[in-house]
């Protein structure tokens, strides 16, 4: 009898498991969520692209030929009651587990609706805090709809495979939410959250990361752009920056994870042409801060180690060091110069500085109480900031010869 007894409880506690158990023809992910004002005061468009577990899976052939993806619109207060309604027109059981992508549109980030909108969604165990913020210059809706990537016919793998390119390259920040949150509730930094586009824009650029999303000019492919950042302060949009910004903004920052870049500059010798090269931090930007004179002070020290990739001038800066002592110069003067004037812009303009440095003015205070009172959001903009890049090169790429092009033609 006792053994019996055993052998019941044991089976109750191995099949507790099963009980919720759900097919996978069951279910219907969410993948990426679109946010938009909505006309009337107090509700949101919410845009759902629900993703079908079953293309692209070892269950394909139980698909047949259907679509790898679903995408809804429709009219709600919140993203909870949202699901609810969805369920009125989609069969399977919605799913936000894996939700990683939040797109808003330009309009609603300037509202004052994003923020009361996105903290209504740290209720729901879904939606995770490492979910990235993307905001589009369309509406979401638009910006959902006219993605259509060649390659990727899955949107999770689209959006994962594409966000990590631009941001392992500084095109445009990480943007989570949980970063949002932590910078809206400090209170003394601002917030850069990856800009996108599927609109072409005029004003593109010179150089290589001189663009906001929609102003690369090309031609085929997929119309969407993801390049720069939008610019919050108290969980509100204010303006936007190109991808160089971006990068200068990586650069200035010790918690952001800034990887190799490659860039572009002027050949100080034959300025007609512009040399390739890579850049990688090699260490932590050394920030010293005065915050006891009338103006604080600040200076800024950035270590970069260079990697020489092309020099279609066919200059010699590789064995020539009066020219490679040039060249260095040139590219540290032309960093510091357009960090200058971007801190200047941020100063002016936004009022604030998206570096974490409030991390490091709380340092120079004793209490909390008397660091809240210097106010360092307000006191940032009247600041003198100086700023010195040591950038050292260090390698040259595979061809250490510079070739003599009259004597090929000869």
């Amino acid at each position: 009898m006792v053994k019996r007894i055993i052998v019941i409880f044991t089976l109750c506690i191995l099949c507790a498991g099963c009980w919720e158990k759900k097919e996978l023809e069951e279910q219907a992910y969410v993948v990426v969520i679109g946010l938009d004002k909505a006309d009337e005061k107090g509700k949101i468009i919410v845009t759902f692209q629900i993703s079908n577990p079953q293309v692209g899976s070892v269950q394909k052939g139980d698909a047949g030929n259907e679509s790898a993806s679903e995408i809804v619109t429709f009219k709600a207060t919140d993203l909870l009651t949202a699901r609810e309604i969805a369920n009125a027109f989609i069969t399977r059981d919605i799913s936000f587990n894996h939700m990683r992508n939040l797109v808003v549109s330009e309009e609603l980030a300037k509202s004052d609706m994003l923020l009361r909108t996105i903290y209504s969604t740290l209720r729901e165990r879904q939606l995770k805090r490492d979910i990235r913020l993307i905001v589009c210059k369309e509406e979401a809706k638009e910006f959902i709809r006219n993605n259509s990537p060649t390659f990727e016919t899955r949107p999770h793998k689209y959006y994962q495979f594409m966000i990590r390119q631009v941001t392992d390259m500084g095109f445009s920040p990480t943007s989570t939410l949980h970063e949002y949150f932590l910078t809206a509730e400090g209170d003394a930094d601002l917030f850069l959250s990856i800009l996108a586009t599927t609109k072409e824009e005029s004003g593109s650029g010179d150089n290589e990361d001189e663009y906001k999303a929609g102003q690369i000019d090309k031609e085929g492919g997929n119309k969407t752009q993801i390049m720069g950042s939008a610019v919050f302060k108290e969980g509100k949009m204010i303006g936007t920056i190109t991808a160089e910004e971006t990068r200068l903004s990586y650069a200035l920052n010790n918690t952001a994870n800034i990887l190799k870049m490659l860039v572009t500059y002027e050949d100080p010798i034959k300025k007609d042409y512009r040399v390739a090269a890579r850049l990688m931090k090699t260490g932590e930007t050394k920030v010293k801060m005065n915050l006891e004179t009338k103006t604080p002070i600040i200076d800024v020290e950035v270590p970069f180690s260079l990697e020489l990739l092309a020099i279609p001038s066919l200059v010699d800066y590789v064995q020539n060091k009066e020219n490679q002592t040039l060249l260095k110069n040139s590219i540290e003067a032309s960093l510091e110069k357009k960090t200058m004037k971007f801190i200047k812009q941020f100063q002016e303009e936004y009022k604030g500085q998206p570096f974490a440095w409030s991390l490091i003015a709380r340092k120079h205070f004793l209490t909390l109480s008397e660091y809240k009172e210097y106010n360092w959001m307000k006191t940032f903009p009247k600041a003198k900031v100086n700023v010195k890049f040591n950038v050292d090169i260090t390698e040259f790429g595979e061809e250490l010869r510079t070739p003599n092009i009259p004597k090929i033609k000869d």
